[in-house]
């Protein structure tokens, strides 16, 4: 049954909620019955007034962390890639190089048993130069004596050819008086012929002598001709002598060449040796080198092997980094719907949003929209990529505007200017990093341009909206509330 006492708790109820629609708490007493259902739906709307501007805050902070764990994502891609693209190179390079290597090695060792024949037999070389100097230097002593003895016998010879001469005069001497003798035997017969019968014993001896004389002079005549002979055979001996003689000289001119050559050639050759000895010992350094380039190029083919199964780890945690910005957009998708409903239950009455804080979150927004620019311009001209968001319902700004529903008559226009403005702003910024990308500055930068006239554009659009809800705001109007 309704009594009186029903209608004093119904008046405290209704008392209560027009008191809290004016944003004042009131110390009445609805502990029981429908004064205490009605306190609680109050203090609920206050939390969810509170609840609502927090996560819109969070939901702001989520999309960043969305756009962070996006680009992160990105950077290890391509970090990925630059590091598959080196370890393969690096991978190719070692199995080049330990082919190469392998045949220098080989090189290597065969040019160093090569070397080291050469230096045996270029000692060996030496040896025999040296016994063939000395053997050289033997026949120079042989050819002075030879000279020394032709000297002498040619000094004989001269004495032979004089000696003949003088038989010669000798035999010419003996002529002429086997002739006188002859001549004399046959006056001594003339004379013996006249003397008759006493001449005839004169005659016989005259006889005799006149044949002595001739026996002589035939005796003198082959004595002649061997003592001719004699000469003339000397005179041949003299002149091959000294043909002899020439011809030594000659040689041992020819020898000292030789000779002085050979030195040289000794020397040279020692400094050959000397000059393969430290190839050899370079060689031997060089085999040492490239057991020492193997053994690394071993240890850089591990570690270019290692770099490959760590790039895939790596682009694993690129995927996981990607999904994970993917469930970070979905929940701030999830949480932005949350926001939305939230506040569409916060339209009106003490806790909607108050001209003051349309004011406040517009002067966050062009600041924000600041930096932002700047943001792009240090990317268009470092042509680095950096986080940068390019979703309008993502920023700060954008999940306020989406949140709240201006409803206003005077702002309706300026609003919905805002939000085709701030679309392309960031639309721009996504061009920009397709083209930084591609490396292509020209175009980045000449988007950047538009993005930055845009911004602008959006930041007189911000002012002009603040100056209406200002006016609103002096003459007591709501702007999220409909005209009145």
């Amino acid at each position: 049954m309704w009594n009186k006492s029903s209608d004093r708790g119904l008046e405290k109820v209704l008392n209560y909620a027009e008191e809290a629609a004016k944003g004042r708490r009131t110390g009445g007493n609805l502990d029981s019955g429908p004064g205490k259902a009605m306190k609680r739906l109050v203090e609920n709307e206050i939390r969810l007034s509170e609840v609502a501007k927090k996560m819109l805050g969070t939901v702001s902070s989520l999309s960043s962390f969305d756009i962070g764990m996006s680009h992160i994502s990105y950077e290890l891609t391509e970090l990925a890639k630059e590091l598959d693209e080196v370890a393969q190179s690096n991978l190719a390079i070692v199995e080049e190089t330990t082919a190469s290597m392998g045949l220098v090695t080989e090189m290597v060792e065969t040019t160093a048993e090569t070397l080291t024949e050469l230096e045996n037999e270029s000692k060996q070389l030496v040896e025999r130069n040296d016994n063939s100097h000395q053997l050289l230097e033997e026949v120079c002593v042989l050819k002075e004596n030879v000279m020394r003895d032709s000297g002498i016998m040619g000094e004989k010879i001269e004495q032979l050819v004089e000696l003949a001469e003088e038989v010669g005069k000798i035999v010419d001497s003996v002529q002429d008086i086997a002739n006188q003798t002859n001549l004399l035997a046959l006056n001594a017969a003339i004379e013996a012929a006249r003397a008759g019968e006493q001449g005839k014993g004169f005659a016989v001896v005259a006889e005799e002598v006149r044949k002595l004389a001739d026996d002589t002079k035939q005796n003198l005549t082959g004595m002649q001709e061997f003592v001719t002979n004699i000469g003339a055979a000397a005179s041949e001996s003299k002149e091959s002598l000294d043909r002899s003689q020439s011809s030594t000289n000659l040689m041992g001119d020819k020898i000292e060449i030789v000779s002085s050559s050979v030195s040289e050639n000794i020397s040279m050759l020692k400094d050959v040796v000397s000059g393969v000895k430290g190839i050899d010992a370079a060689m031997n350094k060089i085999r040492d080198s490239s057991s020492e380039i193997n053994g690394a190029m071993e240890s850089i083919g591990q570690d270019a092997m290692k770099m490959i199964d760590m790039n895939a780890i790596l682009q694993k945690q690129s995927e996981t980094c990607n999904n994970i910005a993917k469930d970070v957009a979905f929940l701030d998708k999830h949480i932005s719907d949350v926001v939305n409903y939230a506040y569409d239950g916060l339209r009106e009455g003490q806790r909607a949003v108050k001209n003051s804080e349309l004011i406040e979150v517009l002067d966050k927004a062009k600041d924000a929209h600041v930096s932002w620019v700047k943001n792009l311009k240090t990317m268009v001209d470092s042509m680095d990529i950096i986080p940068l968001q390019t979703d309008s319902k993502k920023c700060a700004f954008g999940h306020f505007y989406t949140a709240i529903k201006v409803a206003h008559n005077s702002i309706q226009d300026v609003w919905r200017q805002i939000d085709s403005v701030h679309n392309t702003v960031h639309q721009k910024g996504e061009s920009a990093i397709r083209a930084v990308k591609d490396g292509d500055q020209q175009t980045a930068m000449r988007i950047y341009e538009e993005a930055e006239a845009a911004s602008r554009q959006m930041i007189e659009l911000l002012n002009r909206a603040q100056g209406i809800i200002k006016e609103l705001d002096r003459n007591g109007e709501s702007a999220i509330e409909a005209s009145k």
